[in-house]
C-alpha cells in the first residue's frame, strides 16, 4: 500500500504543523505529516515515532482527505459529569464497607469495576 500525498503542502499549512506540534494529543499526528511531506516512509517514520503502521496510515489518510482538520483534536462538547460533595460521601460510604458482610455480595475486596457496577446500579448517582 503507497501512502502518499494528494497535494503539496503550503507553508501556512507547513506553519500550522509545526505549531500543532506543541499540543500532545494532535501533535504526533502533526509529526507523521511533516515527515511524510520530507520524503519518509512509512516504515522510517515507524522508528522515528514509535507509532503503528496502520496509524500511521489512518493519519496519512486523513490529511489526504481533510487536510488540516483531518488531524486536528476534535473540541468534544459534552459536559464531563459533575461528583457533587453528596454523591462523594455515597462513594465513600460505599467503597469503605465490606461487600461481602454489609451488602451480602459473594467477595469481601471491591475491584474498580465491581465497585463502579455497584454504584451505577445501587445509588441516584448513576
Amino acid at each position: 500500500m503507497r501512502d502518499t500525498f494528494l497535494r503539496m503542502l503550503t507553508d501556512d499549512e507547513k506553519n500550522l504543523l509545526h505549531e500543532m506540534l506543541e499540543d500532545t494529543e494532535a501533535g504526533y499526528r502533526a509529526k507523521i505529516i511533516l515527515l511524510k511531506c520530507d520524503g519518509y516512509t512509512v516504515p522510517e517514520i515507524r522508528r522515528a515515532t514509535n507509532h503503528h503502521d496502520s496509524n500511521i496510515r489512518k493519519w496519512i489518510h486523513r490529511f489526504n482527505e481533510k487536510g488540516l482538520d483531518g488531524i486536528a483534536s476534535k473540541v468534544h462538547k459534552h459536559k464531563p459529569t459533575k461528583i457533587t460533595d453528596d454523591m462523594e460521601n455515597k462513594i465513600v460510604e460505599i467503597v469503605t464497607k465490606n461487600p461481602r458482610t454489609d451488602y451480602g455480595l459473594p467477595f469481601s475486596t471491591w475491584s474498580l469495576r465491581v465497585l463502579a457496577g455497584f454504584i451505577f446500579r445501587s445509588t441516584p448517582c448513576g
